[in-house]
């Protein structure tokens, strides 16, 4: 039998070199997943960051516009 697993010569092989692949996927998915976890904390990080700067600006242009007057 030929499979995507590579040659194989029994049913009992097929299925641990099919376990052993499924493990392995699901040990990727789930370091994709942590990584995605650390990708959406650090977006809000920055989001934080960005709305902290916006509003630091607003503060400065309305001192500045009453400077003005």
């Amino acid at each position: 039998n030929r499979s995507t697993l590579g040659t194989v010569s029994d049913p009992a092989t097929a299925g641990r070199a099919h376990g052993a692949a499924g493990a392995a996927l699901h040990a990727e998915v789930e370091r994709l997943a942590v990584d995605l976890i650390r990708w959406g904390h650090a977006g809000r990080g920055v989001a934080a960051a960005l709305r902290s700067g916006a509003e630091g600006h607003t503060a400065a242009e309305a001192a500045a516009v009453a400077a003005l007057r």
